[in-house]
């Protein structure tokens, strides 16, 4: 249901802080706070690619692992065969995600490996770090 959010308007300026609100809602841990509020945004303007990567880590620490494994393989999907660093290193980040929960190691640290020679956007390795095979243990 996205509709055509202009920049410098109120419709854009809502999604923006509902955004905010859907990240500091993960940082204090209220999970399903943030998903609410990250699918409220949605309904206002498409979420951006990281956006959506936010969103299936909200699902994935609130329990739903089943909505979070779709989603995660769903953004992995789209984003195969990108020729754009940033895309490529979040594909890795959710092969390692995705890895994690499936308890395989080797394919988690394979993701870290080719994680760390991608020339993506370093503020977007510092928000989303290629997890350690031991994620599943605290996720579950």
């Amino acid at each position: 249901m996205e509709v055509n959010v202009k920049p410098f308007t109120w419709m854009r300026a809502k999604w923006s802080w509902k955004l905010f609100q859907a990240r500091r809602a993960e940082a204090a841990g209220q999970w399903e706070l943030g998903l609410r509020l990250i699918d409220e945004a949605a309904e206002i303007k498409a979420l951006w690619s990281p956006d959506r990567v936010i969103r299936a880590m909200l699902l994935l620490r609130a329990q739903r692992k089943v909505e979070a494994h779709s989603a995660l393989v769903a953004l992995w999907n789209e984003f195969e065969g990108s020729d754009d660093p940033d895309l490529q290193y979040l594909q890795r980040y959710c092969e390692a995600v995705l890895g994690a929960i499936w308890n395989s190691p080797s394919r988690s640290l394979n993701g870290n490996d080719q994680a760390d020679a991608i020339p993506c956007n370093r503020l977007l390795k510092m928000r989303f770090p290629i997890p350690d095979p031991d994620l599943c243990s605290a996720a579950g």
